[in-house]
This record gives C-alpha cells, sequence and structure tokens, in this order.
C-alpha cells in the first residue's frame, strides 16, 4: 500500500496554488489533472499536478518555485502525520496505564 502522504488532493492542491478547491474540482472533473479514486477521495501524483503546470506554459522559474512548493507541502503533510500518530500511541498508552492502575488493589491488600 501506498503512502496516503505521496499524493495530492484537490484540498491540498488548492492550499499551494492559492486557489478554491471547486477550480481544482473542475480540472479533475475534465479531465486536465489526471487523478485516481481512493474512496471518495480524488488522489494526484505530484508528477502529474506538475505536469499540469507545465502544459499551461509556465516559465522555467515558475515550475521550480512550484516544485519547491509541492515538496514542501508533502513533507510537512507527513510530518504531521508522523507527529500525529506519535501523539495517539502516547495517549493509547496514558489510558492503558490508568486502566492497570484503576484496576490494582488499593493497598496492596484487597
Amino acid at each position: 500500500m501506498e503512502n496516503k502522504n505521496e499524493f495530492l488532493t484537490a484540498t491540498d492542491i488548492s492550499k499551494i496554488v492559492s486557489i478554491s478547491r471547486q477550480a481544482v474540482n473542475e480540472w479533475l472533473n475534465d479531465g486536465r489533472l489526471k487523478s485516481f479514486k481512493v474512496g471518495n477521495t480524488r488522489r494526484i501524483r505530484p508528477e502529474n499536478f506538475i505536469e499540469y503546470l507545465e502544459n499551461l506554459g509556465n516559465d522555467s522559474p515558475a515550475m521550480a518555485n512550484f516544485k519547491k512548493n509541492i515538496a514542501n507541502y508533502l513533507w510537512q503533510k507527513y510530518k504531521d502525520e508522523k507527529y500525529l500518530n506519535e501523539a495517539k500511541t502516547q495517549l493509547d498508552l496514558i489510558e492503558r496505564y490508568a486502566k492497570i492502575k484503576n484496576t490494582r488493589p488499593k493497598n496492596g491488600n484487597e
């Protein structure tokens, strides 16, 4: 299974290029931007988004900036997911400890 953070969603793209999600959805619905569905969400490979931007006629400096922004966005998305998972693990451990602590006899004699 591929990491979901290796792909972009319409919301991700709208944040990267500061346009509405509806505009991105129009690109997807018209077939201008390649995507695939995972459940109810469309996923876009970064290279497909880059190809789309190149086909719009963006020059080299603009494309370099887009590529940097996409890479930074994906990295941040990965870090956020990683830290969220670490926090969930810590909460699970705290909850388990609390359950164990609450089930032990208080004086050791009970």
